[in-house]
């Protein structure tokens, strides 16, 4: 009697295998991943179109935009006198901004933040929220040139440079997870801002 040997698969194949697996997995999850984000990009760009929309609904109606800045203290330090509204800072809630802009949605805000509650960035935080600076207005006799203030996390300064009586634009932006850089969009209306140092570029509508 003769006995049947049934042929099994050797350390090194299953060991190839299990690499080639690894590998499949890796780059799947890594198509993912760039998926994913590309989605949250998305979503970000249409937020900004929307707040962007808004905001110059309000300068028709006001002749000059919101004030603000990534600061508590921007409103006192940085622009002069504009009280057309609360001033969009650190502390501004959602509830807030969709008073001062009823267009913005209840779900406003980086879908990778912890907190949707406060929608904009804060200086000194390496946070996933929105960027916005602008709404200066000049009432003073002479020039006024007001950079945005020290950032430990943004890779560039903004700059307001208005001459007396002239209203300022404003900057919004978000971080673009793909390509690891800040997306900022300039206003339609007013002196527009410019870059005062860094690498970052203002597109305008």
């Amino acid at each position: 009697m003769h006995k049947r040997y049934i042929k099994g698969f050797t350390i090194i194949e299953l060991l190839v295998v299990i690499v080639v697996i690894s590998i499949i997995m890796s780059v799947g999850i890594i198509a993912y991943t760039k998926v994913q984000a590309g989605t949250r990009n998305d979503e970000r760009n249409a937020q900004m179109t929307i707040l962007i929309n808004e905001l110059e609904k309000f300068y028709d109606a006001k002749g000059e935009y919101p004030p603000g800045c990534p600061d508590t203290s921007c409103p006192n330090v940085m622009h002069t006198a504009n009280t057309s509204s609360a001033a969009l800072t650190t502390t501004t809630t959602l509830t807030t901004l969709q008073s001062i802009l009823p267009g913005t949605k209840g779900d406003f805000g980086d879908p990778q933040s912890p907190n949707r509650t406060y929608p904009f960035k804060n200086r000194q935080l390496a946070e996933q929220k929105y960027y916005y600076f602008g709404g200066t207005v000049n009432y003073t006799a002479g020039a006024l040139v007001l950079d945005s203030v020290t950032h430990a996390n943004f890779p560039c300064t903004i700059r307001s440079s208005l001459v007396a009586g002239q209203v300022g634009s404003y900057v919004v932006g978000y971080y673009d997870e793909v390509t690891g850089s800040w997306v900022l969009r300039g206003g339609r209306n007013g002196i527009q801002m410019t870059v005062a140092a860094g690498t970052c570029v203002i597109v305008r509508d």
